[in-house]
C-alpha cells in the first residue's frame, strides 16, 4: 500500500466524534464529569475530616481527588484514551476500597459521593471498554 492509499483510508477511532452513538459518547470526551469526581472527592476529604461514616480518610480522599482531576486534565488536553482509562481505573479502585463502607453507613453524603463517582466511571468506563 502506497502512503497516498493510506491518507484516503478511513479508519475507526472510538473517540471520533463521528462514531458517536448516543449522548454518553460524547460526555466521555469530556473533562468536567472527571473534575466532578475530583471535587466529589475533595467534598469527601472534608466530610471525613468531620468524622461522617461511610468516606475514605481525608489523606485517601484527596489522593483521589487529584488522580481524577489529572484524568480530566488529559481529557482537556484531548487523549480521550488516557484520561478515560485514568478516571475508570480510579473509580475503580474507590468502588472497590471505599464502596461498600459507603452503603452499610447509609449515609447520604456517602452515598450522593459514590453515586456521583459510580455514574461518571460508567460513563468513562463504556466508552473506554467500547460497550454498547
Amino acid at each position: 500500500m502506497s502512503s497516498h492509499e493510506l491518507e484516503e483510508e478511513e479508519y475507526y477511532t472510538k473517540y471520533n466524534p463521528a462514531n458517536d452513538r448516543n449522548v454518553f459518547d460524547a460526555l466521555a470526551r469530556s473533562p468536567y464529569l472527571a473534575w466532578t469526581n475530583s471535587a466529589a472527592c475533595l467534598t469527601a476529604a472534608t466530610l471525613a475530616a468531620r468524622r461522617v461514616p461511610g468516606l475514605p480518610a481525608p489523606a485517601y480522599a484527596f489522593g483521589f481527588s487529584v488522580a481524577f482531576g489529572l484524568a480530566g486534565y488529559a481529557t482537556y488536553l484531548k487523549d480521550y484514551e488516557n484520561g478515560g482509562g485514568t478516571a475508570t481505573a480510579w473509580t475503580l479502585s474507590w468502588l472497590l476500597l471505599h464502596g461498600a463502607k459507603a452503603v452499610r453507613s447509609r449515609q447520604w453524603q456517602s452515598l450522593a459521593i459514590m453515586g456521583t463517582i459510580t455514574a461518571n466511571g460508567l460513563i468513562y468506563g463504556r466508552r473506554y471498554f467500547d460497550v454498547l
